[in-house]
C-alpha cells in the first residue's frame, strides 16, 4: 500500500512522489485537490514519457484522475495529461 506521507520515501524516483515534491505537496493525497491540477497538467509537459517505467505513469493516471491503464508511456502521459487539463 502506498504510504500517503511523501517524506518517507526519499531516494526513490517516483512520478507521484516528484509531482508532490515540485509542488510542494506535503502528502500525495493534496495532488488530488482541484487546485493542483492545471500545475499537474503544465509539469507532466516538461517530463519526458521514457523518464519513468510506464507502470508508474498507469498509477499515476488511475490514482489522479481514475483513469484506465495506457499501453505504452507516452500514451499514458498525454491522458493523464489531457484528464488533468480538463478537470
Amino acid at each position: 500500500m502506498r504510504q500517503e506521507q511523501t517524506a518517507g520515501r526519499q531516494g526513490r524516483d517516483d512520478l507521484l512522489d516528484t509531482l508532490a515534491q515540485r509542488l510542494g505537496c506535503s502528502y500525495l493525497s493534496d495532488l488530488k485537490m482541484p487546485q493542483h491540477k492545471a500545475a499537474i497538467a503544465e509539469l507532466l509537459t516538461t517530463i519526458d514519457a521514457g523518464r519513468y517505467a510506464l507502470s508508474q505513469w498507469n498509477e499515476a493516471l488511475a490514482y489522479l484522475c481514475n483513469a484506465q491503464p495506457c499501453q505504452d508511456a507516452l500514451c499514458a502521459r498525454e491522458a493523464l495529461i489531457k484528464s488533468c487539463q480538463s478537470l
